[in-house]
C-alpha cells in the first residue's frame, strides 16, 4: 500500500468516547502501523499538547459547539504542533447530515473522517495532511524568494542609478556576500520555484517599467 506522508504521522484525536477514539486509533495503525496516536478528552488538552510536537492531524469528535471548535482551530494553526496539521472533524455514520458538515465548514475544519472508518479515509486524512504541509512549505519558500529576489534588485538599482549619473557608488561587501548566500539558499530549497519567480519578475518589471536612456559603461 502507498503512503503519501513520508514522516512518522503523529495524531492527535479529541473524544471523551473512548470506544470510538479505540476504534479510531485501530483504523489509524492498521493502515500504518508505527502511527503515533494521543487521545485526549478536551479541547484546553489538545491545544497545550500542540505547543510540545508537530502533528499531522487532529480529528476532533461532533462533541463540541461550533464557537469552541473554531476558537480551537483558529488558535491551534498558529501554533508550531499545528501549523501544519489536518484539522478533520470525525462524522459518525448516523450523523452524516447537513448540519454536521455545516458545523465543520463553519468551525474551519480541512475535512471530515467518515464512521465506520475504512482504509481509504484514513488515507485521505494522511493525504490532505500532506498536501497543506507540502503548501505552507512553498507560500514559505515564495515569500523568502521573493525578499531575496526584492533585495537583489534594491542593489542593481542602486548601481545602475550610479552608472547613470556617472557616480561613484561604495559596494558594502559583507551586504552583497549575505545577498548572495540568500539567493543560493533560495535556490538550493527550490530550484524550479526560484528560478519560475525570477523569471517572471523580471519579466514582470519588464513590462512595467518605462523606457530608458541607455547607459553609457
Amino acid at each position: 500500500m502507498e503512503h503519501f506522508f513520508s514522516d512518522i504521522p503523529n495524531v492527535v484525536t479529541v473524544d471523551s468516547d473512548l470506544g470510538r477514539a479505540q476504534r479510531l486509533m485501530d483504523a489509524l495503525r492498521s493502515f500504518r502501523r508505527e502511527t503515533k496516536v494521543e487521545v485526549l478528552d478536551s479541547l484546553d488538552s489538545a491545544h497545550r499538547e500542540l505547543f510540545n510536537g508537530e502533528y499531522t492531524a487532529v480529528v476532533l469528535a461532533p462533541i463540541f459547539p461550533e464557537e469552541e471548535l473554531k476558537a480551537f482551530i483558529d488558535s491551534g494553526r498558529k501554533t508550531f504542533g499545528g501549523q501544519d496539521c489536518a484539522f478533520v472533524l470525525l462524522v459518525e455514520e448516523g450523523d452524516q447530515n447537513e448540519d454536521t458538515l455545516a458545523l465543520g465548514m463553519l468551525a474551519g475544519v480541512n475535512g471530515f473522517l467518515f464512521s465506520p472508518f475504512s482504509a481509504e479515509g484514513v488515507s485521505n486524512v494522511f493525504q490532505l495532511a500532506a498536501k497543506l504541509k507540502a503548501q505552507r512549505i512553498e507560500s514559505a519558500q515564495k515569500a523568502e524568494i521573493a525578499n531575496a529576489l526584492r533585495a537583489a534588485k534594491g542593489q542593481l538599482d542602486l548601481i545602475s542609478a550610479a552608472l547613470h549619473a556617472s557616480t561613484d557608488l561604495a559596494i558594502d561587501n559583507n551586504e552583497m556576500e549575505s545577498l548572495k548566500q540568500a539567493l543560493r539558499a533560495c535556490l538550493e530549497k527550490n530550484p524550479e520555484l526560484f528560478y519560475r519567480m525570477m523569471v517572471g519578475s523580471f519579466i514582470w518589471e519588464t513590462k512595467e517599467a518605462p523606457p530608458t536612456k541607455s547607459l553609457a559603461y
